[in-house]
């Protein structure tokens, strides 16, 4: 994948990384849309594959904005007394869950807590647009 900023072609894994150097960018340049221009498209062998806005967000070419890349995420305790937790995107509604976790309570204080793996995998269901993983269960 690539992006052109003013004439620098830049190679990017993914999405996220075409955003994070556009947003960089356009910070840099300190430029309005008005002089800088509606964003940037992000194309693959040549042909564009999506369009990063102005504002930075990730847009499909047919104008459906794509999922957050970078997602404020949040931890529940399970409410079964359990042990359990799970990981939702902020603000979403509480059934849409990302990923759960273990249901066997620790010795400390009761409950489990994801761990950076476990929020790693969720970014990752996240960009591929999955939901409902149980952590260790389907890795």
């Amino acid at each position: 994948m690539q992006i052109n900023l003013r004439g620098t072609v830049c190679e990017v894994p993914d999405l996220a990384e075409a955003r994070r150097l556009w947003v960089e960018f356009r910070d840099r340049t300190g430029e309005g849309v008005s002089t800088l221009g509606n964003g940037v498209d992000v194309t693959r062998d040549g042909e564009a594959i999506a369009r990063i806005s102005y504002n930075g967000r990730v847009w499909a070419l047919d104008g459906t904005e794509l999922v957050s890349l970078n997602p404020s995420l949040e931890v529940v305790r399970s409410d079964q007394g359990d042990g359990g937790w799970s990981i939702h995107v902020e603000g979403e509604e509480p059934d849409n869950c990302v990923l759960s976790g273990p249901s066997e309570p620790d010795d400390a204080d009761g409950w489990q807590r994801p761990n950076e793996a476990d929020f790693a995998l969720a970014r990752d269901l996240i960009r591929t647009g999955e939901r409902g993983w149980s952590a260790g269960l389907n890795t």
